[in-house]
């Protein structure tokens, strides 16, 4: 068996075991049945069980972190600034770009004459200090791997947002053509494919992949509080899409957070296709034209294989998007 698999499972394995301790039976369960299912591949329970999750996730942040919530409950928000059209295209790998698997070399130079006048800043582990002042308790957890680096770059995210404002965009989103100027003038931005899944966390309303705002923005502000307090007293992540249950719980809780989301326009309705077998098959250019009419962003990962190539030596999609 590979090595990195029994390793991953052990690390899944022993934050099960501490999430039981910590944070109670039903996100243990849930946790528990939601990865047995997607192991398993038993797709109309996993849906099930993902959804279930996730809202036990919810029920106990809202419960613990109540306090969070009610601060901005019922706070008058004034005018919020936009996106701005310099402002900073934040992308981040934790090992630096000497160290840069394949294709995420690609994604991260793919924001290369595309971005208008926005600059684009890559930080890794030395070089985002130079931004942003992350709390003492954070660096120890993330040095001793309380939190993993997808969890602690959550925290990146938000705290560079909060200070500066700019555009986050994960190291393993492929930008395909120039980002909409459109965005420049809104308040706050993110992909949105018009509840697409209602059976995920995020309804499919927002991705933390790509996130813009202005600086100060009070929902990025309400995330970015709500992961300070929640490492405060916490040892272990209570899910993988964490920041995703923590916006659930605004977008839930407080009527004005609804409205800032709500006021995204859909877009990117094809950014997740190349995680799929799509990515494998045959070029198929009329459809890769037709997606490209409102997505400009695809996610791509470092998790599994690609290849330009199908089987039989033609033209993959993955291969026709690169080429492009």
């Amino acid at each position: 068996m590979n090595k990195k698999l029994v390793k991953r499972e052990l690390a899944n394995f022993r934050m099960l075991i501490d999430i039981a301790k910590t944070q109670g039976f039903n996100v243990f369960f849930w946790s528990f049945a939601d990865g047995l299912c997607r192991r398993l591949h038993v797709d109309n329970l996993y849906h099930r069980t993902h959804y279930y999750r996730h809202e036990a996730c919810k029920a106990y942040l809202k419960k613990n972190y109540e306090h969070v919530i009610d601060k901005y409950r019922n706070s008058n928000f004034k005018e919020i600034g936009k996106i701005g059209a310099d402002s900073t295209i934040w992308r981040y790998w934790q090992q630096g770009m000497s160290n840069v698997p394949y294709p995420v070399d690609i994604t991260l130079n793919s924001t290369v004459n595309k971005t208008g006048n926005h600059p684009v800043k890559v930080l890794d582990a030395t070089s985002y200090k130079k931004y942003i002042d992350v709390p003492e308790y954070i660096e120890e957890k993330a040095r001793n791997g309380q939190m993993n680096i997808a969890v602690f770059s959550d925290y990146i995210r938000l705290a560079l947002l909060k200070q500066h404002g700019g555009i986050w965009l994960d190291s393993t989103f492929y930008v395909n053509r120039d980002f909409p100027s459109e965005i420049d003038v809104m308040p706050f931005y993110t992909v949105n494919q018009g509840n697409k899944r209602n059976w995920v966390v995020t309804r499919d309303r927002w991705s933390v992949g790509l996130l813009a705002c202005a600086p100060n923005n009070p929902l990025i502000s309400f995330c970015e509080e709500f992961l300070r307090e929640y490492w405060k007293n916490e040892t272990t992540p209570i899910a993988y899409l964490m920041t995703d249950c923590i916006i659930g719980i605004a977008y839930d809780e407080i009527p004005a957070f609804r409205e800032i989301i709500d006021s995204v326009p859909v877009n990117n309705t094809h950014c997740f296709d190349f995680l799929t077998e799509f990515r494998n098959e045959a070029y198929d250019e009329v459809k890769q034209e037709e997606m490209n009419k409102d997505t400009y962003v695809y996610q791509l990962s470092y998790k599994f294989g690609w290849s330009k190539k199908t089987a039989d030596g033609k033209l993959s999609n993955f291969g026709g998007l690169v080429s492009e």
